[in-house]
């Protein structure tokens, strides 16, 4: 990690303000209650989305930011400031879910990594993915128009604060290096989530509204989520139904998705 990003995450831990529940990512168990299970979260940040689960599990998480790890601990990590770049300090298959949420395309050496993951996950354990698609429609269309590959949508904009010599992104994958990338770590796919652009998981509007829903009395924004944009997601979610974007999607993810959310098995 470059100061640069050091000092940007660091800004946005200090200005972040959860509510206790924090931002729960159902899909890391696959939309299921679990008990006593062993959780690592390897480039953690605060957590925010493993917070839930602390109460009923081992929670472990492992970052940079001193900052980030002190707020972890808070909400039941058992987390620890560490580089996710060298060895891990765990002993092989110590965990039964092993989380690597947008934190492969920030390391020179991405598969020294997913290996790591692989040796201290258990042999019927999960490694959960998930990482940006610069290369879906939307970003094709602005690379077409000479734009530079700085995440940008409606919601996140990476260029107010980066430029294409500092990034924080520096690796890159489309859907066919993914899988050629899984395969050669000597992983499989064990499930895939699909939808429309950034409705696959940055901007899913079910993972957002428990949370929005507690804060609706003191942000405008959350309001404006729950009065308009969520019901309008409810009328097309009844037009077309997750299940059948998630077809549509797993035809062509690489055009259609703005992200890869996977569980990998051995």
């Amino acid at each position: 990690m470059s100061v640069n990003q050091g000092k940007l995450y660091d800004s946005q831990y200090d200005d972040a303000v959860f509510e206790t529940q924090g931002l729960p990512d159902p899909k890391i168990t696959n939309g299921k209650e679990i008990f006593g299970k062993k959780i690592l979260s390897l480039g953690c940040g605060m957590g925010t989305d493993l917070w839930w689960l602390s109460r009923d599990n081992d929670v472990f998480g492992l970052d940079l930011s001193q900052k980030a790890i002190l707020i972890a601990r808070k909400h039941g990590l058992k987390a620890k400031v560490g580089d996710v770049t060298k060895k891990l300090p765990y002993k092989a298959q110590s965990f039964d879910i092993v989380v690597l949420k947008d934190i492969l395309e920030h390391i020179l050496d991405p598969m020294a990594l997913l290996l790591e993951a692989r040796r201290v996950v258990r042999s019927r354990g999960t490694i959960v993915v998930s990482l940006p698609n610069h290369f879906w429609w939307w970003f094709r269309i602005r690379i077409l128009f000479g734009r530079n590959l700085l995440w940008k949508t409606l919601q996140h904009d990476h260029t107010k604060d980066q430029h294409e010599w500092d990034y924080m992104h520096i690796r890159f994958f489309t859907w066919v290096g993914l899988q050629d990338f899984i395969k050669t770590a000597g992983l499989k796919v064990g499930r895939e989530f699909w939808d429309f652009g950034t409705l696959a998981h940055y901007s899913d509007p079910e993972m957002f509204y428990p949370v929005l829903k507690e804060k609706k009395k003191k942000s405008k924004s959350a309001k404006i989520f729950l009065n308009f944009i969520y019901p309008l997601y409810l009328i097309f979610d009844f037009f077309v139904p997750k299940q059948l974007r998630a077809y549509i999607v797993a035809i062509n993810p690489g055009l259609l998705c703005s992200g890869f959310y996977l569980h990998l098995k051995k």
